[in-house]
């Protein structure tokens, strides 16, 4: 139960830190997927095509932030997907939760390209179980980590309505924590249509730019984390082992929001 506490516990920061997608939305939209998943494993389930639909609600980042403008002003969005994997006996079904933010360039009038990294936390409706289902070597746990990168060709219809075709890969995994952990690799076409609901408002800080130092700092970085130990395929349940990492490294930035850093690290694991 801890280990999806720490899933719940990430997403949740999410949703308090980006919360303006949801406090005002101003557009929704529901899109339809398909693809097939990928087999990166010789003995991976077979699979037919997986069918996905998908509900976006979020809003543009306006400028009531510095950042926002260094990021060319994205939209920001939550996107629920729930679909079948092409196994529903072995694989079963998908539910998930994604914070996505997606730059937008103008083609024409109408016309606009946007390319969507999002994260976020997936359900598994049947993952492997030993005795009930043993050939799902895919997701041994019931939560994992999803992660999506898309693009959208997305065509105004009128000021309240557009559609779109989008091409996505997803990705889930729990990281090891819980084996068997092939992973699924998904890529899907598809399409959707948004409702626009409120009109964009521009609220800019009044700030050209942010100050920020130029000198280089030094940082520490600490982290724990836990995972059963093995490949890909097991042992399956067996103890999780603690993991520790340290790093020490030189950072200097070179716009408010970019960085580049140099350093040195020690990965630590406890098998007693």
């Amino acid at each position: 139960m801890h280990r999806a506490g720490f899933l719940i516990l990430a997403l949740a920061l999410t949703v308090n830190v980006f919360g303006q997608s949801l406090k005002s939305p101003a557009y929704t939209e529901i899109g339809f997927l398909t693809g097939k998943i990928v087999k990166n494993y010789p003995a991976f389930p077979d699979r037919d095509l997986a069918f996905f639909s998908s509900l976006r609600i979020g809003n543009k980042l306006n400028g009531t932030k510095y950042w926002h403008r260094y990021y060319f002003f994205p939209d920001a969005s939550f996107k629920l997907l729930f679909g079948s994997l092409g196994n529903k006996k072995v694989l079963g079904n998908i539910s998930g939760l994604l914070y996505e933010l997606s730059f937008e360039q103008k083609l024409t009038d109408k016309l606009y390209l946007l390319e969507s990294p999002s994260l976020g936390i997936a359900y598994f409706n049947n993952p492997y179980h030993e005795i009930n289902n043993p050939l799902n070597i895919a997701v041994g746990s019931k939560l994992t980590f999803l992660a999506a990168a898309s693009f959208q060709l997305r065509y105004y219809l009128s000021y309240r309505w557009s559609g779109n075709i989008e091409a996505t890969v997803l990705h889930a995994s729990n990281s090891h924590f819980k084996l068997p952990n092939v992973g699924i690799n998904l890529p899907a076409i598809g399409v959707g249509v948004r409702y626009h609901i409120n009109p964009l408002i521009m609220k800019f800080t009044g700030q050209d730019s942010l100050p920020f130092y130029k000198g280089i700092r030094p940082s520490v970085r600490i982290s724990i984390g836990h995972n059963e130990q093995g490949g890909s395929t097991g042992p399956v349940n067996g103890p999780t082992y603690p993991i520790y990492l340290v790093a020490l490294t030189a950072n200097k930035l070179l716009t408010p929001v970019n960085k580049i850093h140099a350093g040195f690290g020690s990965l630590l694991q406890y098998w007693c």
